[in-house]
């Protein structure tokens, strides 16, 4: 959506986002760094910004990387602005900011366009709900994210994440909740099922 009049910015930007593609993020970071601190007024700044910030929530330098995004969300553009709003509530769950990271992230489930995105997005909100105690909505989310075209890692990482949710620290009434909201195929309904069993006979 942003263009720049100045062909060299944009061969500039090129060269920085191609560097990230390839992994070599420290100097496509320098690359993005450069053309900040040499066009601070150019309009592709926010696309600087936003591919500098992904570096940084890479390496963990979330409070950085939540002031870019922060600039990013006050564009006028509607779509450059939702890009800076959503990795900014990736980097709000990330410093600790969960309740924050929530009311950004969970309306925009169901519009992100990328796998990726999607997959981070939804395993953020995970951990924020979980982070406020906000069980059934973390399996929620968890069962969602099951059904992505998940790597073997991120795949065993949510599938524990939910099994300990489900097991340990769902109240009774998640449990009951959950059964209502869950679909029968979805991947958290068995492990429920069995855990709403369990409470039954326990009572």
């Amino acid at each position: 959506l942003l263009t720049s009049d100045d062909p060299t910015a944009e061969a500039e930007l090129r060269e920085a986002q191609t560097l990230a593609q390839k992994g070599e993020t420290t100097r496509a970071a320098e690359r993005y760094r450069a053309f900040l601190h040499k066009r601070p007024e150019d309009r592709l700044v926010p696309l600087a910004q936003l591919g500098l910030g992904r570096i940084l929530l890479e390496k963990r330098k979330d409070g950085e990387a939540a002031q870019l995004f922060g600039s990013v969300a006050e564009h006028p553009e509607p779509a450059v602005a939702e890009q800076g709003r959503f990795y900014g509530g990736v980097a709000s769950e990330r410093l600790g900011r969960h309740s924050d990271a929530i009311a950004v992230l969970a309306p925009m489930i169901g519009r992100t366009i990328e796998p990726a995105e999607t997959i981070l997005l939804l395993t953020t909100l995970a951990n924020a709900y979980a982070a406020e105690g906000r069980q059934a909505d973390a399996i929620l989310t968890l069962s969602k994210l099951l059904e992505e075209p998940l790597t073997e890692a991120q795949r065993k990482s949510a599938s524990l994440q939910l099994t300990d949710l489900i097991e340990r620290k769902a109240s009774p009434a998640d449990i009951r909740r959950l059964l209502d909201e869950l679909e029968p195929r979805s991947p958290a309904y068995r492990q429920t099922a069995v855990r709403a069993l369990r409470d039954a006979d326990a009572a």
